[in-house]
């Protein structure tokens, strides 16, 4: 579990980190317009890419090396977490900024977490899931109560530009743990697709038409088998015991006989 628990640290460090910029932000703009709507964009602006682009996300993971998609995401991020401390020092930041800012960061955060989750069955054995699976929720708690507490304290003392670069060494923390210290395995068979033949053929017992109910095959007159989805009086197709609408005989699939 030793990469896991390096990917977990530097994970963690970096999502305390972005809590500390994200609520900071937050209160800077509310410090510099008091308008409560303008709070409530930026906070919008950070949770909202999270619920947007995490199955767009989870899709790409699916095709991405891992490694590479959690090192792209905590670059992206802290690139974004540096604009900021350089806007702010250089007083350019506006609190206007803070909403594309705030979005910018939270899509690349987004970009992270399938494939850290997904990571976990590739680098931590069976019997340790349940351990591992802990941990994550525990660091993932840790980063929702510790990033505020702090956000509050350091806001008074060292200021939001601080922050923002305390923040951006946490993203360059987390990147150089990924690249110099983890290898991410390749799932087994990635990128197969469920009636590739490939993976047909490692199927031990046969599967014959009997199995399924509502399914009836033919042979055409070129020797091809055509299976077909048959539906009821009442226009419903059943297979595998679930009914789907469909009025009309459905051909799913030919294989060459």
């Amino acid at each position: 579990m030793r990469s896991f628990f390096i990917i977990w640290i530097g994970q963690l460090v970096s999502l305390v980190g972005s809590q500390l910029t994200g609520f900071a932000l937050g209160v800077w703009v509310y410090d510099q317009t008091r308008s409560v709507m303008l709070l409530a964009i930026t906070q919008v602006a950070f949770q909202a890419p999270q619920i947007i682009f995490s199955p767009l996300a989870g899709v790409l993971e699916d095709r991405w090396d891992r490694r590479t998609a959690m090192i792209v995401s905590d670059f992206g991020a802290g690139l974004a977490v540096l604009v900021t401390a350089v806007l702010y020092i250089g007083n350019r930041l506006e609190p206007w900024m803070v909403i594309p800012i705030n979005f910018w960061m939270s899509a690349f955060i987004a970009l992270m977490w399938p494939a850290y989750t997904a990571s976990i069955t590739l680098l931590v054995p069976k019997e340790q899931y349940g351990r591992a699976n802990g941990f994550v929720q525990l660091g993932e708690a840790l980063t929702q109560i510790a990033g505020p507490a702090l956000a509050g304290m350091f806001y008074v003392t060292i200021r939001l530009g601080n922050m923002a670069l305390i923040d951006f060494a946490s993203y360059l923390f987390a990147v150089t743990l990924m690249i110099l210290f983890v290898r991410i395995p390749r799932p087994q068979l990635e990128g197969a697709s469920p009636f590739d033949p490939r993976e047909i053929a490692r199927i031990e017992a046969p599967l014959t038409i009997d199995n399924f109910e509502g399914v009836d095959a033919r042979q055409d007159a070129a020797g091809r088998t055509l299976v077909y989805l048959l539906s009821d009086d009442n226009g419903c197709a059943k297979a595998g015991g679930t009914r789907r609408l469909q009025r009309t005989l459905l051909l799913l699939f030919a294989l060459e006989g």
